[in-house]
């Protein structure tokens, strides 16, 4: 049977409520009852996003997803009771889209706090439809995110842009944890940037690679990832699996250290510069210091070949060489 809190009600319904200082975030305090939601839906996204961005005008806005993501290939916002469905990457796409519609313009910021989700692929779907992305690379543990010290510095400063309200969700999150041995992440990226330039840079670094014949390079391509800093996935419900993401960042810089051909250097230096221009913000708090090799978002790139059959058809892989590169690579 579904998990649920019964400390605020049986847990029955989904309530919409305007959150105040002091509240009680029950049936009583709601401004709407809606009774029960499948979250695994995009017409209750869309349907969130628009009612309180109509109903609470406001000149910027920033939308939350909060609850279990797994990335590109499970998507977020897992709803139990509803046959445990899921938001697709197609889905938070086509959500995004449709808000942006009703709203007459894009939404400032877009943070997922869900495991996983700051990879390139996730980061994609979302352009055109917000200006700022903020996604973990790794889990999020525990409650998440700190909202009551992400909003207090908004309380007290309402007129700050979404770029300076970016960097104190990401900085609040990683001290939130500094007393935990939990290892965190959390970084803000421009979308625009990451689906333009870091899109172009990639696809630019994947064609290089993709024309090299030598053995000897492609082993030392191999080299450098073997070297970069990867992340588990929980796929399914089941254990974790061992490395199906690549910070980006880590990989090129290894790549570049790694590899002495002119035009791979050039384009893994094009990438990095590429990425470095769209991070807006990144923090990171961890016992084990090689954690902080984590620039902040990962790539799809798996010890094993396995979920490639599905990774052509995300957007990511549609519109850039990456998807080419991994199939070229686990054929040597």
């Amino acid at each position: 049977s579904p998990v649920f809190s019964i400390e605020y009600g049986d847990g029955s319904g989904s309530e919409r409520c305007l959150v105040t200082n002091g509240m009680t975030p029950t049936q009583d305090s709601s401004y709407e009852h809606l009774g029960e939601v499948n979250m695994g839906a995009p017409s209750s996204l869309y349907n969130f996003a628009t009612d309180a961005f109509q109903r609470f005008q406001a000149d910027k806005t920033c939308l939350v997803l909060w609850d279990h993501g797994m990335n590109w290939y499970g998507g977020c916002c897992v709803d139990l009771s509803s046959s445990n469905d899921t938001l697709t990457t197609d889905e938070l796409r086509s959500s995004a889209l449709a808000i942006t519609n009703v709203n007459g313009g894009r939404i400032d910021v877009i943070g997922v706090d869900c495991c996983l989700m700051g990879s390139m692929e996730v980061c994609y779907v979302f352009r055109d439809t917000c200006d700022i992305y903020i996604g973990s690379e790794t889990a999020i543990p525990l409650e998440g995110w700190p909202y009551d010290a992400v909003f207090q510095p908004l309380v007290d400063s309402p007129y700050m842009t979404p770029e300076q309200f970016a960097k104190v969700i990401v900085s609040e999150y990683a001290l939130s944890y500094e007393e935990t041995s939990w290892y965190v992440t959390l970084s803000a990226f421009w979308t625009d940037s990451v689906s333009t330039e870091v899109a172009s840079a990639l696809t630019e670094f994947a064609d290089v690679m993709l024309s090299t014949t030598s053995p000897n390079i492609w082993g030392r391509i191999a080299a450098a990832r073997t070297a970069t800093l990867d992340f588990d996935t929980i796929i399914d419900g089941s254990s974790y699996n061992d490395g199906y993401n690549a910070d980006l960042y880590c990989f090129a810089s290894e790549a570049y250290d790694r590899v002495s051909t002119g035009s791979v250097r050039a384009a893994a230096s094009n990438l990095m510069a590429a990425l470095e221009h769209a991070r807006i913000a990144s923090s990171i708090h961890s016992i084990y210091l090689p954690y902080y090799d984590s620039f902040g978002l990962s790539i799809f790139w798996p010890e094993q070949e396995l979920y490639l059959d599905e990774y052509p058809s995300q957007d990511l892989a549609e519109d850039t060489s990456w998807d080419e590169f991994l199939v070229a690579f686990y054929s040597k």
